[in-house]
């Protein structure tokens, strides 16, 4: 039996999920909620900045139910696939790195920051999983999709692990405390995530069909049909 070797796509693709990660561990599931509820909230009520937590998420995860078989649709029928990856997590990296510039009591910059980003991550992560078809040929999608999700969990862990460490003991980072070292990890995870993009942009090749255009004028009624 042949043994499959990885081309430069797959390993691409693979390494890019060790930078998305960050956001999921040291974002969504570690620093920001904290630091929303201790820093930006301060002097609202806890109930009423918890809720308004919920409902950006609620509005940000709406927005991608409905929006995400228009993305599905659009890349279907174009070679527009990378383009719109980029873009969408271009833009959840640059309004991460934005949540540094927050100062104390800044909750609704932070809740926008942080459904915008949130909403492009998920809407990036669609195109994501929708690349790894056009990548690898049906026999090693499990493997290199367990593969991805390995680095994932260790690229993520190991950039959480440092932004604990920095949060636990600032001063050994030249920080003035535990809120300055958060403020920091958001840059991180913006220039850690970006870093593994740029692989990935740089050598997947969109192989969709461009049928766009087409449809667009010819057969207008197939884009509501792909819906």
């Amino acid at each position: 039996m042949k043994k499959f070797k990885l081309n430069t796509e797959s390993k691409a693709w693979i390494a890019y999920d060790a930078g998305n990660s960050a956001f999921a561990t040291t974002i969504v599931a570690a620093f920001f909620p904290i630091f929303y509820k201790e820093f930006w909230s301060s002097g609202v009520d806890s109930l009423t900045a918890a809720s308004y937590y919920s409902w950006t998420l609620t509005i940000s995860n709406l927005a991608l139910l409905f929006t995400a078989p228009i993305i599905g649709s659009i890349t279907d029928l174009s070679r527009t696939t990378k383009r719109l990856f980029a873009s969408f997590t271009l833009v959840s990296i640059f309004f991460v790195g934005l949540l540094y510039t927050l100062d104390l009591g800044a909750w609704f910059q932070a809740l926008i920051f942080f459904g915008i980003a949130n909403y492009c991550f998920s809407a990036g992560n669609i195109l994501y999983d929708k690349m790894l078809v056009q990548i690898a040929p049906q026999s090693q999608l499990t493997r290199i999709s367990s593969l991805g999700f390995a680095f994932g969990y260790l690229g993520g862990g190991m950039l959480f692990l440092v932004n604990a460490v920095m949060t636990l003991y600032p001063e050994s980072f030249g920080l003035d405390d535990a809120s300055e070292a958060i403020r920091w990890s958001f840059i991180m995870v913006s220039i850690w995530w970006s870093l593994f993009l740029i692989p990935l942009v740089i050598h997947f090749k969109d192989r969709g069909v461009a049928l766009y255009l087409f449809a667009i004028r010819h057969r207008p009624q197939r884009l509501f049909l792909s819906l």
